[in-house]
């Protein structure tokens, strides 16, 4: 019997026998149907076929139970004993031939009583007839399926336990063996009522018998679904107040119809320690989750309390780490204070202490500190040692030792490292910030006695022509450093001869020392020769002499060595040249004249004044804007130059109006304070309003959109303005000037 309709799963064959002349023809039957191979007696069918009740599937087509007939004239019976698991109402069967060495003729099946997990034998007395031997036919093999059949159709009963009678009377030739391939039992009577036990799948079988008996069975499922919500019992759950924490409370709990009493679960921990929403979770197990919120009030309203009512005042000498007092809060337990003093406390002063029981409530307790320190400090050296030396003295900075501050670095107005020669009195002050302090004295003595040594031991006799003024020498002080010779002696020297030249070098300590030397003054004269060439029109000065013209010219001088010389100059006078960049220009702006600015003369250097260098240089009156454009260039063939100026004046040639005719647009009021009118019956030509400066650059536009457009020019400076009214074919311009 292989995986009969039961809600509680698979049935087993748990006893296989005989009765009267047949024996079990394997004697070593087991029953698990999950093995490859499925042995003789065992009744399992393939999960392909394995709820199906006509037809069944199996790999091996030879398994099933076996009975061998010892005595063919009186066969005897195959039995199995099957037990479903639990009691079930069973109402028919499907019976399968075995397609090997013999048939099931016949079969009859009975129930017992029995209930227990103690399964009753095959000779048990209890047994009771569900139906007699029933013809099984010869069914159907194709391939692994069987098909056709005995489909045996009884009336329901509850039982645990069915045994099968199965009988070979040869009707079907192979009488010597009883065969049996699978037997499939159906459960029973047609339900109409369900309840909350049967939430879920529920199989049934629909068995029709027709009125010549044929039968007819389907399977079917049947969904038992739970959709209603637990109700909670208390349809509002009153809200639980705590100061500091509040412990779980009872559960509540609620009604469903299949669960019964369902008490609320929550994912909370406890205790809870702030206000919150404790969320209840009723779950009736069959998907139907009911939710209710109880609310957790957290009021803690009692500040700290001060463990000691009033705090010790406190005194030292120089400072007070004072113990951190505590206070006791009803939720908090013990508090410690805190302080915005900076600890320890090294000035008199009040501690405020707060305690903060981190509920929003705080009590405050004062703690008075003084300090007082009323002892100098003491120098570590009771007499500092004089210092002496020839240059200059930096002391070492002597400490005292102050009972709070401890070691103290000494200070002095003195300005150090000492230089000043003779016996200088450093006093040194030692202070340790609380207004006590002692000053010290130490003597220190500068005594410069050596002289200065020259670099060089014996300067060099300096030979030089006309005049001499020579390089002042220097000597190295052991103080001072390098010292620079000093004179009587005036530069230049031009007494022709010996000058002795006695130099000194004094270290400003009263050490001097001197050192001579020779200065020899002769004289020459010289004779140079020089050339020059001016423009024609030019001038050029020549020691006491203006020349303008070309030619040789001579004249004295004194050279660079202070002696006389004779220079002999050959001047020569260029013609020269005139640029002429012709005369002054009017461009019409609105029709973007161009004119052409030429120096006129090639193969020499030009700058313009817009630092152009080409010999010609193109003004556009678009680019320029209207106005007076002055333009200058400078032309040189690297003697003489040239310059001329034009200026280049850019206007509005068209009128406002032509002839007598009217304007195609209107501009009004012209002159105008900043609100301009323009308007034409053909504004369609048009397309944009653009406003430009003296020098043409724009500072308004504006698309056209009507035959009236108005523009606010408020703001502008006053003066003169060009007005373009642009279309795509043609434009008009107009001078606008503003007041």
């Amino acid at each position: 019997m292989a995986n009969s309709i039961f809600g509680s799963g698979d049935a087993e064959v748990i006893e296989i026998a005989a009765s009267g002349n047949a024996d079990i023809y394997e004697s070593d039957l087991t029953f698990d149907c999950s093995e490859s191979w499925y042995p003789l007696g065992s009744l399992c069918d393939d999960g392909i076929c394995e709820n199906s009740p006509d037809s069944s599937y199996r790999d091996n087509i030879d398994a099933g139970a076996t009975w061998e007939i010892t005595n063919l004239t009186n066969p005897g019976y195959g039995i199995l004993v099957i037990d479903l698991y639990n009691t079930s109402v069973i109402s028919s069967m499907s019976v399968f031939q075995m397609f090997s060495d013999g048939k099931t003729t016949h079969i009859s099946a009975f129930s017992h009583p029995n209930t227990s997990s103690t399964a009753p034998l095959s000779d048990d007395a209890g047994w009771v007839e569900l139906f007699p031997f029933t013809e099984v036919g010869e069914g159907t093999l194709d391939g692994d399926f069987v098909f056709d059949p005995a489909k045996i159709v009884f009336d329901t009963v509850s039982t645990r336990y069915v045994m099968i009678y199965a009988m070979n009377d040869g009707s079907l030739g192979d009488a010597d063996y009883i065969e049996l391939r699978s037997v499939k039992i159906f459960g029973g009577t047609t339900r109409l009522d369900y309840s909350c036990s049967d939430v879920g799948d529920n199989q049934v079988s629909l068995v029709v018998t027709d009125n010549v008996g044929n039968v007819s069975i389907s399977n079917a499922n049947v969904t038992v679904q739970d959709l209603l919500l637990p109700v909670a019992d208390e349809s509002s759950l009153t809200d639980i107040t705590a100061a500091c924490s509040a412990a779980m409370p009872t559960p509540p709990t609620a009604t469903d119809v299949c669960a019964g009493t369902i008490t609320g679960t929550t994912t909370t921990t406890f205790p809870v320690l702030t206000t919150s929403v404790i969320t209840w979770t009723y779950d009736d197990g069959n998907g139907n989750i009911l939710t209710q919120n109880q609310n957790v009030i957290i009021e803690d309203a009692e500040a700290p309390v001060a463990d000691v009512p009033t705090l010790t005042d406190l005194t030292d000498a120089c400072s007070v780490m004072p113990t951190i007092p505590t206070a006791t809060d009803n939720c908090s337990g013990v508090v410690q204070g805190t302080t915005t003093t900076p600890l320890p406390v090294i000035g008199s002063t009040v501690i405020t202490w707060t305690y903060v029981d981190g509920n929003g409530n705080t009590s405050t307790q004062t703690q008075n500190v003084t300090i007082t320190d009323l002892i100098n400090p003491v120098a570590d050296l009771a007499s500092l040692p004089d210092l002496t030396d020839e240059c200059s003295v930096n002391p070492t900075i002597p400490t005292a030792t102050d009972n709070c501050a401890g070691i103290i670095n000494g200070t002095t107005t003195t300005s150090l490292p000492v230089t000043a020669q003779g016996t200088t009195i450093i006093t040194w002050t030692f202070t340790d910030g609380n207004g006590n302090f002692i000053t010290q004295t130490q003597n220190v003595t500068i005594t410069d006695v050596t002289n200065p040594v020259p670099d060089v031991a014996s300067l060099p006799d300096l030979m030089v022509d006309c005049s001499a003024s020579p390089v002042s020498p220097t000597a190295t002080d052991n103080c001072a450093g390098i010292i620079t010779g000093t004179t009587t002696a005036v530069f230049p020297i031009t007494d022709q001869g010996t000058t002795i030249v006695t130099w000194t070098y004094d270290d400003g300590n009263g050490n001097t020392i001197s050192q001579d030397q020779n200065v020899i003054v002769q004289y020459l004269t010289y004779n140079e020769t020089a050339s020059a060439t001016i423009c024609q029109g030019n001038t050029y000065a020549f020691g006491t002499q203006t020349l303008t013209t070309a030619g040789d010219y001579v004249e004295p001088f004194i050279s660079e060595n202070g002696c006389d010389s004779v220079v002999t100059l050959t001047l020569a006078v260029n013609p020269g040249f005139v640029v002429n960049l012709g005369q002054d220009d009017t461009l019409c702006f609105e029709t973007s004249d161009v004119v052409t600015l030429n120096a006129g003369i090639a193969s020499m250097t030009y700058l313009w004044s817009d630092n152009s260098t080409s010999q010609t240089l193109i003004a556009e009156a678009a680019s320029l804007g209207i106005g007076v454009h002055p333009f200058s260039v400078t032309v040189t063939d690297g003697i003489c130059t040239s310059v001329d100026t034009v200026n280049v004046v850019v206007e509005i040639c068209t009128s406002l109006f032509a002839g007598n005719n009217e304007p195609a647009v209107k501009l009004y009021p012209n002159p105008s304070n900043g609100v301009v009118y323009i308007s034409s019956d053909n504004m369609s030509d048009y397309n944009e309003i653009i406003v430009r400066d003296a020098i043409g650059k724009t500072i308004f536009r504006k698309a056209v959109g009507s035959n009236l457009e108005k523009i606010d020019l408020t703001g502008l400076a006053r003066g003169l303005y060009v007005i373009e009214v642009q279309g795509n074919e043609k434009s008009e311009f107009y001078k606008l000037r503003l007041e």
